[in-house]
């Protein structure tokens, strides 16, 4: 068994297949973190508003979104402060896809 499973929002197709997927995850005993790679600014504030939908239902790991200034010529409307990203408060994912 995993002592933790690293779940990322194009995998699971969504906001919607992470959380069923996270609940799954922590139903057997394990820590959901969430993680982004190569995902634009859609898919990591995808991933911050899936993170706080988790953090609301319990403890979280962890998590590995702020990997937007990875990319070059790329502007971040989400960075991180003091460790942490803030909830996007715009309508739908809260940012401008560009």
């Amino acid at each position: 068994m995993a002592d933790a499973v690293c779940l990322k929002i194009s995998r699971c197709g969504g906001i919607s297949g992470l959380l069923a997927a996270a609940a799954l995850v922590r139903a057997s005993g394990a820590e959901v973190y969430l993680a982004s790679a190569l995902d634009g600014p859609l898919g990591v504030a995808a991933g911050v508003h899936a993170a706080a939908a988790l953090a609301s239902r319990g403890s979280l790991a962890p998590c590995g979104l702020a990997t937007l200034a990875l990319f070059a010529d790329l502007e971040d409307p989400l960075p991180p402060h003091a460790g942490s990203i803030s909830v996007p408060r715009a309508a739908g994912l809260g940012v401008d896809p560009g």
